[in-house]
Protein backbone atom coordinates (compact mmCIF):
# COMPACT_ATOMS: atom_id res chain seq x y z
CA UNK A 1 0.00 0.00 0.00
CA UNK A 2 1.25 3.49 -0.77
CA UNK A 3 1.86 6.04 1.96
CA UNK A 4 -1.31 8.04 1.47
CA UNK A 5 -0.21 10.93 3.66
CA UNK A 6 2.60 11.50 1.15
CA UNK A 7 2.56 14.63 -0.98
CA UNK A 8 1.74 13.11 -4.35
CA UNK A 9 2.10 14.37 -7.92
CA UNK A 10 -1.35 13.15 -8.94
CA UNK A 11 -3.05 15.30 -6.30
CA UNK A 12 -1.28 18.50 -7.29
CA UNK A 13 -2.08 17.99 -10.94
CA UNK A 14 -5.69 17.08 -10.25
CA UNK A 15 -6.02 20.55 -8.80
CA UNK A 16 -3.89 22.21 -11.46
CA UNK A 17 -5.31 20.72 -14.61
CA UNK A 18 -8.40 19.75 -16.41
CA UNK A 19 -8.77 16.29 -14.93
CA UNK A 20 -10.19 14.86 -18.11
CA UNK A 21 -8.91 15.71 -21.60
CA UNK A 22 -12.10 14.28 -23.02
CA UNK A 23 -11.87 13.60 -26.71
CA UNK A 24 -11.16 17.10 -27.60
CA UNK A 25 -12.88 17.37 -30.94
CA UNK A 26 -15.93 16.18 -32.79
CA UNK A 27 -14.70 12.57 -32.91
CA UNK A 28 -16.03 12.17 -29.37
CA UNK A 29 -19.55 11.33 -30.46
CA UNK A 30 -19.89 14.85 -31.84
CA UNK A 31 -21.29 15.55 -28.41
CA UNK A 32 -21.13 18.41 -25.98
CA UNK A 33 -17.40 18.26 -25.49
CA UNK A 34 -16.59 19.28 -29.04
CA UNK A 35 -13.58 21.59 -28.96
CA UNK A 36 -10.78 21.76 -26.42
CA UNK A 37 -11.73 20.50 -22.98
CA UNK A 38 -10.95 22.83 -20.10
CA UNK A 39 -12.06 22.33 -16.52
CA UNK A 40 -15.05 24.52 -15.90
CA UNK A 41 -14.08 26.63 -12.93
CA UNK A 42 -10.29 26.42 -13.22
CA UNK A 43 -8.28 29.59 -13.53
CA UNK A 44 -6.33 28.36 -16.52
CA UNK A 45 -5.26 31.65 -18.08
CA UNK A 46 -1.51 31.78 -18.35
CA UNK A 47 1.53 32.72 -20.41
CA UNK A 48 4.17 30.11 -21.12
CA UNK A 49 7.78 30.58 -20.12
CA UNK A 50 8.89 27.82 -22.51
CA UNK A 51 8.21 25.02 -20.07
CA UNK A 52 10.62 26.09 -17.37
CA UNK A 53 9.80 27.20 -13.85
CA UNK A 54 6.43 28.47 -12.74
CA UNK A 55 3.71 29.93 -14.88
CA UNK A 56 1.87 32.95 -13.58
CA UNK A 57 -1.82 32.35 -13.83
CA UNK A 58 -4.44 35.02 -13.63
CA UNK A 59 -7.16 37.00 -15.29
CA UNK A 60 -9.90 34.39 -15.12
CA UNK A 61 -13.12 34.89 -13.24
CA UNK A 62 -14.02 32.05 -10.85
CA UNK A 63 -16.22 29.46 -12.44
CA UNK A 64 -15.30 30.25 -16.03
CA UNK A 65 -14.60 27.73 -18.77
CA UNK A 66 -12.70 27.83 -22.02
CA UNK A 67 -14.07 27.83 -25.52
CA UNK A 68 -15.07 24.34 -26.50
CA UNK A 69 -14.92 23.01 -22.95
CA UNK A 70 -17.38 20.59 -21.46
CA UNK A 71 -20.70 22.36 -21.07
CA UNK A 72 -22.52 23.18 -17.91
CA UNK A 73 -25.30 25.54 -17.06
CA UNK A 74 -24.93 29.27 -16.65
CA UNK A 75 -23.33 32.01 -18.68
CA UNK A 76 -21.01 31.46 -21.61
CA UNK A 77 -17.25 31.74 -21.80
CA UNK A 78 -14.91 32.51 -24.62
CA UNK A 79 -11.28 31.48 -24.87
CA UNK A 80 -8.35 33.23 -26.46
CA UNK A 81 -4.72 32.42 -27.08
CA UNK A 82 -1.82 33.63 -24.97
CA UNK A 83 1.81 33.39 -25.96
CA UNK A 84 2.84 29.78 -25.66
CA UNK A 85 -0.33 28.58 -23.99
CA UNK A 86 -4.04 28.81 -23.50
CA UNK A 87 -5.70 31.81 -21.96
CA UNK A 88 -9.17 31.35 -20.61
CA UNK A 89 -11.49 34.26 -20.09
CA UNK A 90 -15.14 34.22 -19.37
CA UNK A 91 -18.11 35.05 -17.28
CA UNK A 92 -18.04 34.36 -13.58
CA UNK A 93 -20.28 31.71 -12.14
CA UNK A 94 -19.48 29.12 -14.75
CA UNK A 95 -20.69 28.28 -18.05
CA UNK A 96 -21.80 26.48 -21.02
CA UNK A 97 -19.27 26.89 -23.75
CA UNK A 98 -19.43 28.61 -27.10
CA UNK A 99 -19.90 26.07 -29.87
CA UNK A 100 -20.87 23.21 -27.58
CA UNK A 101 -23.95 21.22 -28.46
CA UNK A 102 -26.53 20.95 -25.72
CA UNK A 103 -25.95 20.97 -21.98
CA UNK A 104 -25.76 18.43 -19.22
CA UNK A 105 -28.15 20.11 -16.84
CA UNK A 106 -27.91 19.46 -13.12
CA UNK A 107 -28.52 16.40 -11.03
CA UNK A 108 -30.61 18.09 -8.40
CA UNK A 109 -29.80 19.42 -4.97
CA UNK A 110 -29.25 16.25 -2.98
CA UNK A 111 -26.17 16.79 -0.84
CA UNK A 112 -25.46 20.28 -2.18
CA UNK A 113 -22.38 21.72 -0.51
CA UNK A 114 -22.83 25.45 -0.98
CA UNK A 115 -20.18 28.05 -0.21
CA UNK A 116 -19.20 28.60 -3.83
CA UNK A 117 -17.86 31.68 -5.52
CA UNK A 118 -14.11 31.26 -5.00
CA UNK A 119 -12.29 34.53 -5.69
CA UNK A 120 -9.89 34.49 -8.63
CA UNK A 121 -6.99 35.17 -6.27
CA UNK A 122 -7.61 31.82 -4.57
CA UNK A 123 -7.22 29.98 -7.86
CA UNK A 124 -4.18 32.04 -8.85
CA UNK A 125 -2.29 31.47 -5.61
CA UNK A 126 -3.07 27.76 -5.42
CA UNK A 127 -2.21 27.06 -9.03
CA UNK A 128 1.05 28.99 -9.02
CA UNK A 129 2.18 27.23 -5.85
CA UNK A 130 1.24 23.86 -7.36
CA UNK A 131 3.16 24.53 -10.57
CA UNK A 132 6.24 25.58 -8.63
CA UNK A 133 6.09 22.43 -6.49
CA UNK A 134 5.60 20.19 -9.50
CA UNK A 135 8.75 21.61 -11.07
CA UNK A 136 10.79 20.43 -8.08
CA UNK A 137 9.79 16.81 -8.76
CA UNK A 138 11.43 16.54 -12.19
CA UNK A 139 14.07 13.82 -12.60
CA UNK A 140 17.06 13.60 -14.93
CA UNK A 141 15.26 11.26 -17.34
CA UNK A 142 12.35 13.68 -17.82
CA UNK A 143 9.90 11.88 -15.55
CA UNK A 144 8.56 13.27 -12.27
CA UNK A 145 9.01 11.63 -8.88
CA UNK A 146 5.58 10.67 -7.65
CA UNK A 147 6.07 10.99 -3.89
CA UNK A 148 7.89 13.91 -2.33
CA UNK A 149 8.12 12.55 1.20
CA UNK A 150 9.60 9.19 0.23
CA UNK A 151 13.21 10.17 -0.64
CA UNK A 152 14.37 6.56 -0.76
CA UNK A 153 11.52 5.46 -3.01
CA UNK A 154 12.60 6.38 -6.51
CA UNK A 155 9.37 5.91 -8.44
CA UNK A 156 7.37 7.70 -11.08
CA UNK A 157 3.96 6.17 -11.64
CA UNK A 158 2.92 6.21 -15.29
CA UNK A 159 -0.48 7.61 -14.37
CA UNK A 160 1.18 10.50 -12.52
CA UNK A 161 3.41 11.25 -15.50
CA UNK A 162 0.41 11.45 -17.81
CA UNK A 163 -1.62 13.75 -15.60
CA UNK A 164 1.45 15.92 -14.98
CA UNK A 165 1.65 16.44 -18.74
CA UNK A 166 -2.02 17.43 -18.77
CA UNK A 167 -1.40 19.86 -15.91
CA UNK A 168 1.40 21.59 -17.79
CA UNK A 169 -0.84 21.91 -20.84
CA UNK A 170 -3.57 23.44 -18.68
CA UNK A 171 -1.27 26.20 -17.44
CA UNK A 172 0.26 26.97 -20.82
CA UNK A 173 3.52 25.00 -20.64
CA UNK A 174 3.34 22.71 -23.70
CA UNK A 175 7.12 22.24 -23.78
CA UNK A 176 7.07 20.75 -20.30
CA UNK A 177 4.23 18.44 -21.34
CA UNK A 178 6.12 17.42 -24.46
CA UNK A 179 9.19 16.53 -22.41
CA UNK A 180 7.13 14.08 -20.34
CA UNK A 181 5.47 12.57 -23.40
CA UNK A 182 8.82 12.17 -25.13
CA UNK A 183 10.22 10.38 -22.08
CA UNK A 184 7.19 8.07 -22.03
CA UNK A 185 7.51 7.48 -25.77
CA UNK A 186 10.97 6.05 -25.13
CA UNK A 187 9.60 3.72 -22.45
CA UNK A 188 6.63 2.33 -24.39
CA UNK A 189 6.57 -1.46 -24.53
CA UNK A 190 6.76 -3.20 -27.90
CA UNK A 191 3.10 -4.20 -27.56
CA UNK A 192 2.05 -0.57 -27.07
CA UNK A 193 1.48 -0.60 -23.31
CA UNK A 194 3.44 0.97 -20.46
CA UNK A 195 4.56 -0.58 -17.20
CA UNK A 196 2.85 0.94 -14.18
CA UNK A 197 5.98 2.64 -12.82
CA UNK A 198 9.59 3.57 -13.63
CA UNK A 199 12.62 4.89 -11.73
CA UNK A 200 14.51 8.10 -12.42
CA UNK A 201 16.97 5.95 -14.39
CA UNK A 202 14.08 4.59 -16.50
CA UNK A 203 14.23 1.14 -14.90
CA UNK A 204 10.89 -0.65 -14.65
CA UNK A 205 9.68 -0.57 -11.03
CA UNK A 206 6.31 -2.26 -11.50
CA UNK A 207 6.11 -4.64 -14.47
CA UNK A 208 2.32 -4.87 -14.35
CA UNK A 209 0.74 -3.06 -17.30
CA UNK A 210 -2.70 -1.94 -16.17
CA UNK A 211 -5.16 -0.54 -18.67
CA UNK A 212 -5.67 2.70 -16.73
CA UNK A 213 -2.14 4.16 -16.80
CA UNK A 214 -1.79 3.39 -20.51
CA UNK A 215 -5.16 5.02 -21.16
CA UNK A 216 -4.03 8.15 -19.35
CA UNK A 217 -0.91 8.46 -21.49
CA UNK A 218 -3.20 8.33 -24.53
CA UNK A 219 -5.40 11.01 -22.98
CA UNK A 220 -2.32 13.16 -22.40
CA UNK A 221 -1.35 12.72 -26.06
CA UNK A 222 -4.90 13.71 -27.04
CA UNK A 223 -4.69 16.80 -24.85
CA UNK A 224 -1.35 17.72 -26.42
CA UNK A 225 -2.83 17.33 -29.90
CA UNK A 226 -5.77 19.52 -28.96
CA UNK A 227 -3.83 22.26 -27.20
CA UNK A 228 -0.98 22.54 -29.72
CA UNK A 229 -2.38 21.15 -32.97
CA UNK A 230 0.65 18.85 -33.17
CA UNK A 231 0.32 15.18 -34.13
CA UNK A 232 3.74 14.41 -32.64
CA UNK A 233 2.42 11.81 -30.20
CA UNK A 234 -0.53 10.47 -32.19
CA UNK A 235 1.32 7.39 -33.48
CA UNK A 236 2.40 6.53 -29.93
CA UNK A 237 -1.19 6.86 -28.74
CA UNK A 238 -2.60 4.76 -31.57
CA UNK A 239 -0.06 2.02 -30.87
CA UNK A 240 -1.24 1.97 -27.25
CA UNK A 241 -4.89 1.82 -28.30
CA UNK A 242 -4.15 -1.09 -30.64
CA UNK A 243 -2.88 -2.96 -27.58
CA UNK A 244 -5.95 -2.13 -25.51
CA UNK A 245 -8.41 -3.51 -28.04
CA UNK A 246 -6.64 -6.88 -27.98
CA UNK A 247 -8.07 -7.08 -24.46
CA UNK A 248 -11.66 -6.20 -25.44
CA UNK A 249 -14.28 -8.79 -24.49
CA UNK A 250 -17.64 -9.74 -25.96
CA UNK A 251 -19.49 -7.58 -23.41
CA UNK A 252 -17.63 -4.55 -24.75
CA UNK A 253 -15.37 -4.10 -21.76
CA UNK A 254 -11.57 -4.12 -21.87
CA UNK A 255 -9.67 -6.27 -19.42
CA UNK A 256 -7.50 -4.69 -16.74
CA UNK A 257 -4.22 -5.31 -18.55
CA UNK A 258 -1.34 -7.76 -18.10
CA UNK A 259 0.29 -8.99 -14.92
CA UNK A 260 4.06 -8.98 -14.36
CA UNK A 261 4.38 -12.26 -16.26
CA UNK A 262 2.39 -11.01 -19.23
CA UNK A 263 -0.81 -12.88 -18.37
CA UNK A 264 -4.15 -11.17 -18.97
CA UNK A 265 -5.87 -9.84 -15.84
CA UNK A 266 -9.30 -11.44 -15.71
CA UNK A 267 -11.43 -8.47 -14.72
CA UNK A 268 -12.86 -5.33 -16.29
CA UNK A 269 -12.48 -2.24 -14.14
CA UNK A 270 -15.22 0.36 -14.52
CA UNK A 271 -12.74 3.12 -13.73
CA UNK A 272 -10.24 1.96 -16.34
CA UNK A 273 -12.92 1.57 -18.99
CA UNK A 274 -14.04 5.12 -18.18
CA UNK A 275 -10.42 6.12 -18.83
CA UNK A 276 -10.16 4.40 -22.19
CA UNK A 277 -13.56 5.33 -23.65
CA UNK A 278 -12.79 8.99 -24.52
CA UNK A 279 -9.30 7.98 -25.69
CA UNK A 280 -10.77 5.55 -28.22
CA UNK A 281 -13.32 8.10 -29.35
CA UNK A 282 -10.74 10.86 -29.77
CA UNK A 283 -8.62 8.76 -32.09
CA UNK A 284 -11.67 7.74 -34.12
CA UNK A 285 -11.83 4.15 -32.89
CA UNK A 286 -15.56 4.58 -32.51
CA UNK A 287 -16.55 0.94 -33.02
CA UNK A 288 -14.43 -0.16 -30.08
CA UNK A 289 -15.38 2.94 -28.09
CA UNK A 290 -19.07 2.29 -28.54
CA UNK A 291 -18.59 -1.23 -27.20
CA UNK A 292 -16.94 0.17 -24.08
CA UNK A 293 -19.80 2.64 -23.69
CA UNK A 294 -22.24 -0.29 -23.77
CA UNK A 295 -20.41 -1.82 -20.80
CA UNK A 296 -20.48 1.47 -18.92
CA UNK A 297 -24.11 2.30 -19.60
CA UNK A 298 -25.55 -1.15 -18.96
CA UNK A 299 -23.41 -3.93 -17.48
CA UNK A 300 -21.70 -1.98 -14.68
CA UNK A 301 -24.30 0.76 -14.23
CA UNK A 302 -26.59 0.32 -11.22
CA UNK A 303 -29.88 1.82 -12.34
CA UNK A 304 -31.38 1.42 -8.87
CA UNK A 305 -28.76 3.34 -6.90
CA UNK A 306 -27.89 5.59 -9.87
CA UNK A 307 -24.20 4.82 -9.43
CA UNK A 308 -21.51 2.71 -11.07
CA UNK A 309 -20.40 -0.66 -9.77
CA UNK A 310 -16.64 -1.26 -9.53
CA UNK A 311 -16.42 -3.60 -12.49
CA UNK A 312 -17.05 -6.99 -14.04
CA UNK A 313 -15.41 -10.31 -13.25
CA UNK A 314 -15.92 -13.80 -14.62
CA UNK A 315 -17.89 -14.62 -11.46
CA UNK A 316 -20.18 -11.60 -11.74
CA UNK A 317 -20.37 -7.87 -11.05
CA UNK A 318 -17.92 -6.36 -8.57
CA UNK A 319 -20.17 -4.24 -6.36
CA UNK A 320 -17.42 -2.71 -4.21
CA UNK A 321 -18.27 0.96 -3.65
CA UNK A 322 -15.70 3.50 -4.89
CA UNK A 323 -16.15 7.24 -5.25
CA UNK A 324 -14.09 7.79 -8.40
CA UNK A 325 -16.14 5.57 -10.70
CA UNK A 326 -19.00 8.03 -10.27
CA UNK A 327 -17.04 11.25 -10.74
CA UNK A 328 -15.04 9.90 -13.66
CA UNK A 329 -18.11 8.35 -15.23
CA UNK A 330 -19.72 11.76 -15.49
CA UNK A 331 -16.63 13.31 -17.07
CA UNK A 332 -15.97 10.38 -19.39
CA UNK A 333 -19.44 9.87 -20.81
CA UNK A 334 -20.94 13.37 -20.61
CA UNK A 335 -24.26 13.35 -22.47
CA UNK A 336 -23.66 9.72 -23.56
CA UNK A 337 -24.25 8.47 -20.01
CA UNK A 338 -27.14 6.24 -18.93
CA UNK A 339 -30.46 7.68 -17.77
CA UNK A 340 -29.98 9.51 -14.48
CA UNK A 341 -26.20 9.27 -14.58
CA UNK A 342 -25.66 12.73 -13.08
CA UNK A 343 -27.30 11.42 -9.92
CA UNK A 344 -24.11 9.41 -9.38
CA UNK A 345 -22.65 12.65 -8.01
CA UNK A 346 -25.50 12.82 -5.50
CA UNK A 347 -24.74 9.22 -4.60
CA UNK A 348 -21.22 10.26 -3.65
CA UNK A 349 -22.54 13.32 -1.80
CA UNK A 350 -24.90 11.20 0.27
CA UNK A 351 -22.80 8.08 0.82
CA UNK A 352 -19.10 8.87 0.54
CA UNK A 353 -18.73 12.39 1.89
CA UNK A 354 -17.05 12.94 5.25
CA UNK A 355 -14.99 15.38 7.31
CA UNK A 356 -11.47 14.57 8.45
CA UNK A 357 -9.30 16.47 10.92
CA UNK A 358 -5.50 16.22 10.94
CA UNK A 359 -3.82 18.59 13.37
CA UNK A 360 -5.65 21.89 13.00
CA UNK A 361 -6.79 21.25 9.42
CA UNK A 362 -10.40 20.17 8.93
CA UNK A 363 -11.38 19.10 5.42
CA UNK A 364 -14.80 18.25 4.01
CA UNK A 365 -14.34 15.81 1.14
CA UNK A 366 -14.83 12.28 -0.13
CA UNK A 367 -13.61 8.84 0.88
CA UNK A 368 -11.87 6.36 -1.38
CA UNK A 369 -14.54 3.78 -0.76
CA UNK A 370 -17.30 2.59 1.55
CA UNK A 371 -14.97 2.28 4.55
CA UNK A 372 -15.12 6.09 4.87
CA UNK A 373 -12.10 6.36 7.15
CA UNK A 374 -10.26 9.17 5.37
CA UNK A 375 -10.67 12.11 3.01
CA UNK A 376 -9.05 11.27 -0.31
CA UNK A 377 -7.88 14.64 -1.56
CA UNK A 378 -7.24 13.46 -5.11
CA UNK A 379 -10.70 11.92 -5.27
CA UNK A 380 -12.16 15.12 -3.84
CA UNK A 381 -10.53 16.88 -6.78
CA UNK A 382 -12.20 14.42 -9.14
CA UNK A 383 -15.51 15.27 -7.56
CA UNK A 384 -14.91 19.00 -7.87
CA UNK A 385 -14.12 18.55 -11.57
CA UNK A 386 -17.22 16.47 -12.19
CA UNK A 387 -19.42 18.93 -10.30
CA UNK A 388 -18.13 21.73 -12.53
CA UNK A 389 -18.82 19.55 -15.56
CA UNK A 390 -22.39 19.03 -14.37
CA UNK A 391 -22.90 22.78 -13.88
CA UNK A 392 -22.79 22.68 -10.09
CA UNK A 393 -20.30 25.51 -9.79
CA UNK A 394 -20.97 26.32 -6.15
CA UNK A 395 -20.36 22.73 -5.12
CA UNK A 396 -17.20 22.54 -7.23
CA UNK A 397 -15.86 25.71 -5.65
CA UNK A 398 -16.62 24.43 -2.17
CA UNK A 399 -14.59 21.24 -2.58
CA UNK A 400 -11.76 23.00 -4.37
CA UNK A 401 -11.48 25.35 -1.40
CA UNK A 402 -11.44 22.32 0.92
CA UNK A 403 -8.51 20.79 -1.00
CA UNK A 404 -6.61 24.05 -0.75
CA UNK A 405 -6.77 23.83 3.04
CA UNK A 406 -4.36 20.91 2.79
CA UNK A 407 -1.92 22.55 0.37
CA UNK A 408 1.54 22.90 1.94
CA UNK A 409 3.51 26.12 1.81
CA UNK A 410 5.68 24.64 -0.96
CA UNK A 411 2.57 23.93 -3.07
CA UNK A 412 2.34 20.16 -2.59
CA UNK A 413 -0.90 18.48 -1.54
CA UNK A 414 -1.12 15.15 0.37
CA UNK A 415 -2.74 12.24 -1.41
CA UNK A 416 -5.14 11.87 1.49
CA UNK A 417 -5.53 13.42 4.90
CA UNK A 418 -4.48 10.51 7.11
CA UNK A 419 -3.50 7.42 5.10
CA UNK A 420 -6.77 5.51 5.30
CA UNK A 421 -8.02 2.46 3.42
CA UNK A 422 -8.50 2.55 -0.34
CA UNK A 423 -10.40 -0.75 -0.68
CA UNK A 424 -8.02 -0.94 -3.62
CA UNK A 425 -8.46 -4.07 -5.71
CA UNK A 426 -7.66 -3.59 -8.56
CA UNK A 427 -5.29 -0.56 -8.39
CA UNK A 428 -6.63 2.98 -8.38
CA UNK A 429 -5.07 4.29 -11.58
Amino acid sequence: MRCFRTVHVSVAVTFLASAWPLACDSTHNGGPDSGADAKAGAAQAGASNDGGGATTVGGTSPGSAGAGASPSTGGSAAGGSAAGGTSVAGASGGASVAGAAGSLGTAGNVGTAGNGGLPASTWTTGINKGVQWLGTMKQANGLYDSQAEQPNEDVGYTYDEAVAAIAFLAVGQPDAAAAILTALQGLQNANGSWANAYSSKSAVIDKVANLGPTAWVVLAAAAYHTQTGSTQYDAMAKKALAWTITLQQTNGGILGGLDAMGKQLAYESTEENEDIYPALEFFAMTTEGDKVRTLLTSTVWNATSKSWNAGWRTDGIDMTIYSDVNSWGVMSLLAQGPAGYLQSLDYNMSNLRLTKTVGSVVVDGFAFCSMKDDVWLEGTGHMADSLYTAGRISDGDHFTAEILKAQATDGGIPYSMAGGSTCDTPPDN
